[in-house]
């Protein structure tokens, strides 16, 4: 489509740039709709050295392309506004830190060198509802307070919970993920179906249909910010984190994926089952899962979600519609809708680089056949994650899709978030310890 034309028949005023940084949040930049035209050849500049895991301050002057192929109509904004995803350069040449870039590349070489033609992603994205949330820590105080006009907390815990699917008037969101569904419509992202969590405090899950892998980035991260943004609208509060609250479950990020050569899924066989390439790949994750699990599940808190049951995956397996597993095959499927579910990550990742990691991970095992003269482990914590990152990466730095430099950022970051969350006192030891 002629975007001159569709912002002049549409009465735009204005153009939005969103780009990601390292860590995966969403960033903008707006001008006025009149600049189309000199932003689409030339870009915008804009100062790296201020976006977190970017560059340092000899090469901050980073510049922001639009993306023609990814644009919607922002119903956020009051005046009418085109949204449109930018691809960042330095220099005359694509940004070697731009999550969309990593991601691009690794999808090309797998393309490339597994003589495929399409790879399909479907998110699961599971949030919380919250009438309150309120927290604040320092050296004197800490508290955190949460609400939800849901539910009220039980002195016992009941043997049974009616939370999963529940109906209004029981399933007081069903309105809002309603909204979430047409929004996001607007927005280009196609909904397979949304439903009420097991979370008795307002949890929701919203299923996106499939997409190829940086667009399935780029519609997640709209989704979070549609979601956070009605949220207010509603004068609720959206959390993504992945344990908000103790014996309760936590929220994941599970991608559903397909991987297609003459229209023909390669994971599975004819019969149905696991084919030898989909074994292959499979290994190959399962190989560097303690890598990529320090870009899927970012955060001390991923890994109270992993470690507290309530479905979250704690066998290092495939299996036929076994929820505790990180890959399940849904058993309800069959024939070219066959998809494997990867259900280790969490919406704190950046789904970039995760899909990078783990296509990158899968395409290791098919160019050694699924042998590795290692042990598959889980990760139990943040630490042993970055240092699996720091042990092995060798298969990320190929073709010099990740480097060295970004996974040193990587680590520096999230070594600095741990250090500070180790040497906090947790409240509970004040429980437990204050008066002995």
């Amino acid at each position: 489509m002629d975007l001159e034309k569709f912002i002049i028949e549409n009465n735009i005023e204005f153009i939005d740039l969103k780009y990601v940084d390292l860590l995966g949040n969403l960033h903008h930049l707006t001008l006025p709709s009149r600049k189309f035209n000199l932003i689409k050849e030339k870009g915008v500049g804009f100062d790296g050295s201020s976006v977190p895991g970017f560059a340092s301050e000899k090469e901050s002057d980073l510049v922001l392309i639009p993306d023609l192929t990814e644009y919607f109509i922002d119903s956020i904004y009051q005046n009418k506004t085109l949204s449109l995803f930018a691809n960042i350069f330095l220099k005359n040449e694509p940004y070697h830190k731009d999550p969309r870039f990593i991601l691009k590349k690794a999808e090309e070489i797998f393309k490339k060198e597994v003589g495929i033609d399409k790879i399909l992603f479907r998110g699961e994205l599971e949030f919380y509802l919250l009438n309150e949330a309120d927290f604040n820590f320092s050296k004197l105080n800490g508290y955190y307070h949460f609400a939800s006009e849901e539910k009220k907390e039980r002195s016992i815990k009941l043997p049974y919970s009616h939370s999963y699917q529940e109906i209004p008037p029981f399933d007081k969101y069903y309105e809002f993920r309603q909204e979430i569904v047409i929004k996001a419509k607007e927005l280009g992202i196609d909904i397979k179906y949304h439903h009420h969590e097991n979370g008795q405090f307002g949890q929701e899950e919203i299923e996106t249909e499939f997409y190829e892998p940086v667009k399935i980035c780029d519609k997640i991260l709209i989704l979070k910010y549609l979601i956070r943004n009605l949220a207010k609208k509603y004068n609720k509060i959206a959390t993504f984190i992945p344990k908000l609250f103790y014996d309760e479950p936590g929220n994941g990020l599970h991608f559903h994926f397909q991987i297609f050569k003459n229209k023909k899924n390669i994971l599975f066989s004819k019969d149905n089952n696991l084919s030898e390439e989909g074994n292959y790949f499979i290994k190959g994750v399962f190989a560097h899962l303690k890598t990529i699990s320090a870009f899927s599940n970012p955060s001390s808190n991923s890994y109270r979600r992993l470690l507290s049951g309530f479905e979250a995956p704690s066998v290092l397996d495939i299996g036929l519609g076994n929820r505790n597993m990180v890959f399940r095959i849904p058993l309800y499927l069959e024939k070219e809708d066959l998809t494997i579910e990867f259900r280790l990550a969490d919406a704190l990742c950046n789904p970039y680089l995760l899909l990078a990691s783990f296509l990158l991970a899968g395409l290791d095992g098919i160019r050694k056949k699924g042998e590795f003269k290692k042990e598959f482990q889980l990760s139990k914590s943040l630490e042993e994650s970055l240092t699996a990152l720091r042990a092995d990466n060798e298969f990320l730095l190929r073709e010099n899709i990740f480097n060295k430099e970004i996974i040193d950022e990587w680590l520096k970051i999230k070594e600095k978030e741990l250090k500070l969350i180790n040497n906090f006192p947790h409240p509970l030891e004040y429980l437990l310890y204050f008066n002995l």
